[in-house]
């Protein structure tokens, strides 16, 4: 088997770990970064909801089915 890519020292269940103490107000300041909105409108045609997602989400939770350290 050979290798093509890797990524070093990421912990998968840490990928989406939040760290700030307002959620609401972090993700508003976000959606006022200019380049952030620039980033949204031009990857815009590349995202598409996942099926089991509730109407107007992109995603759903998951069950975490493997576990390695």
């Amino acid at each position: 088997m050979r290798r093509v890519a890797q990524v070093v020292h990421v912990r998968p269940e840490k990928v989406d770990e939040y760290h700030g103490a307002v959620l609401a107000a972090d993700l508003a300041l976000t959606a006022a970064d200019p380049a952030t909105r620039e980033w949204w409108r031009r990857t815009a045609p590349c995202r598409h909801p996942v099926e089991v997602a509730a109407h107007g989400e992109w995603g759903t939770s998951t069950t975490r089915v493997l576990h390695m350290e």
